[in-house]
């Protein structure tokens, strides 16, 4: 749905999941999101930006925060935590926080290697630990 004041399009595609099991980390310090936009320019430069990955993790003053179209948790062995600054709050986020299965960290680059795994979730993505990838899977700053 696309609208502004008033709803401009209404617009139904089908879903195709892309198959994603790595990420490269981009900055941008200057990007915002915080709400659905129909223009998608900016991540859409970002993504370009992914090489030889499946998908971009992006980093803002040294946070991580989302992919270009997914929340993003990680397992540290013990709990689930997703960012406390993600660029879009999804309700497929929220959910298991309200939840109480996944909880809020502040997660800076460096501590990435303290994770073990990492799961991808968006409306159409539940949280769901058998979907969970590799930490080894996200290009590294060491």
């Amino acid at each position: 749905m696309v609208y502004g004041k008033d709803i401009e399009a209404i617009e139904f595609k089908p879903y195709q999941p892309r198959p994603i099991k790595t990420l490269k980390l981009v900055k941008d310090n200057e990007i915002d999101y915080s709400f659905k936009y129909a223009d998608r320019e900016n991540i859409n430069l970002l993504y370009e930006r992914r090489g030889n990955y499946d998908d971009i993790l992006i980093v803002k003053n040294n946070l991580v925060t989302d992919t270009s179209y997914c929340n993003i948790i990680f397992f540290d062995g013990n709990k689930w935590l997703t960012p406390e600054f993600p660029l879009l709050k999804g309700t497929k986020r929220q959910q298991p926080l309200d939840g109480g299965k996944i909880s809020v960290a502040k997660i800076i680059v460096e501590s990435l290697r303290s994770f073990h795994e990492f799961m991808l979730i968006n409306a159409m993505l539940d949280f769901d630990e058998n979907r969970s990838l590799s930490i080894h899977g996200i290009e590294r700053y060491d």
